[in-house]
Order: C-alpha cells, then structure tokens, then sequence
C-alpha cells in the first residue's frame, strides 16, 4: 500500500494484480487523500478472493466508522474480484466509500456477516455487473448523502432486519438501480428488498424485485424519500408498504421510461474512462 503514497509515484496510475487464489487481509486497505497516484485499480484474475480481515474484539473502530477491507476517500476501481466474508471477519464490511469515487465491475461479494457488505456513505459509487450475495446483515446500504449507481447487477439470498438487498437514508442520498435483479431477499422487520427512509431512489430499465420477502414490505418498504419505479418491476402490488403518512413517502410508477445516469461533474478525466470501460463491458445479469 505505500507505493501509492510514494513521491516517486505521484501523478502516475497504479494496477494491483491478484492472481487467481484466496488473498488474506491482515489489515484494511485505506485509500484516501494521502494516495499520491493519479489512479489506483484492483483487478483480478478469474478465480482471484479477498478474503475479509479476521474480526477485531472491538467490532467497531473508536470514532464508529465501520471496518471494512477496503476504505476509500479517492478514486479506486476494483475489477473481477471476490470479496469473502464469514464469522471469523465478523463485523467487517468489504468496501466503505466515505468520499470520492468507487467503481466495482464484475465482482462478488459474499458471506459478510455483522455489517452491511457495501457502505455507500458519501461521495459516489458505481457498481456494474456484480453480484452481492448470502449476506447476512444487509447487501448495500446508501446514506449521508452519498450516490449510488447499480447498474446489470444481482443483489439475492441477503438479510437483514430492515432492507434484505438495500437500505437508503440520508436527505440527499441518490440510488439509481438499472436492469438488476433483486431476489429471494429476506428482512426480520421491513423491506424483504429495499427499506427507504429518506432520500432519492429510481428503479429503471426492467429493474426485476421478486420473491423477496419481510413482515411488512416484502419487495418494498417506503417510510420516506422519493421512490421512482418503472412498470412492471415487481410481482405484486402488495409487497409495498408506505408509511401511513402521504408526506413522509412519494412513490411514483414510470411508464416506458429508461434511466439515463447524469453526468458528474467535477469528475477527473481518468474516472471517466473507469466509467466508459465498464459500461461498454457485457453484463452478466
């Protein structure tokens, strides 16, 4: 990790290789302002596992940030990995995006247990291609005013008490979820697939919520925020739920509409073409 915060490295792009196998974290992998490369990837090859860092006595780090194997306040795209989570790496996420941009194309990320598998909680993260999968307190959580872009992706098989595939909060939040599947998702409380409280959320381009399941909201739980959704992405009408009060919840139904992600501003030429890479690659989902 320090030859990215080299001076010898600085305006220069740095590619970690992992080779097909299980790779063991000793320690999170924090990329933040001090990373003097002009852009960091993780790209591995087919076959290649991150295997989450073993869980501390201390489940949460003093301040009460979330550990996490990877923690980002730049720029970072990860490619073709597994991240591996279980009961010894309880509590740990695999990816914290505090600030900056995330990009994450044709990853697994599975077994998390004790904390969501992805905090999306400031800056912007663009998952494409991926699955999340059998995690066991949550797949992604969205908050802080954070943007988020699922795009071709599967989100199946996770849990939590509230929002088994997805939690979003924050005033300022922006989820966008594209042609992804969310399915057989369970929540002990609310929101088998998705629990909203407060923030912006479309589902567009054949976005497909099924046999999800939770006591209240099996696909959908609406206690907040703005929620858009293209016809027909859900089996039926019963699995939302909205919050008895009409101005704590919108929710909308969009016809024959197709989601087009907006433009980000301020982004670095480098984070443009991350973008362009992975939305020229084929889907898997």
């Amino acid at each position: 990790m320090d030859i990215v915060r080299s001076e010898t490295i600085a305006g220069k792009m740095v590619r970690f290789e992992l080779s097909t196998g299980v790779h063991e974290l000793s320690l999170p992998m924090s990329f933040d302002n001090s990373v003097r490369a002009s852009e960091v990837s993780i790209v591995g090859d087919e076959g290649a596992v991150i295997r989450l860092p073993l869980a501390s006595e201390r489940r949460q780090l003093s301040d009460g940030a979330i550990r996490a194997a990877i923690v980002l306040s730049t720029q970072l795209l990860i490619q073709g990995v597994a991240f591996q989570g279980g009961a010894s790496s309880f509590g740990v996420a695999a990816v914290v995006v505090e600030s900056g941009e995330l990009a994450m194309h044709n990853c697994t990320v599975r077994g998390v247990q004790g904390t969501r598998a992805l905090h999306a909680n400031g800056g912007s993260s663009t998952i494409l291609s991926s699955l999340f999968e059998a995690n066991l307190a949550g797949a992604i959580t969205a908050a802080s005013g954070g943007g988020l872009y699922i795009g071709s992706s599967a989100l199946v098989n996770n849990s939590a008490a509230n929002g088994g595939a997805l939690a979003v909060t924050g005033n300022l939040t922006e989820v966008a979820l594209v042609a992804t599947r969310i399915a057989r998702n369970s929540a002990k409380v609310r929101g088998g697939g998705l629990h909203v409280t407060s923030g912006n959320v479309v589902l567009a381009n054949l976005t497909l919520l099924e046999r999800n399941t939770a006591t209240d909201g099996a696909a959908l739980h609406l206690s907040g925020g703005t929620t858009a959704c293209q016809l027909p992405p859900f089996e039926h009408k019963r699995s939302i739920h909205r919050s008895a009060d009409p101005l704590t919840s919108r929710f909308h139904l969009v016809c024959q509409t197709r989601y087009q992600r907006p433009r980000t501003t301020g982004s670095t030429l480098g984070s443009r073409r991350k973008y362009q890479a992975c939305k020229r690659a084929s889907p898997r989902w």
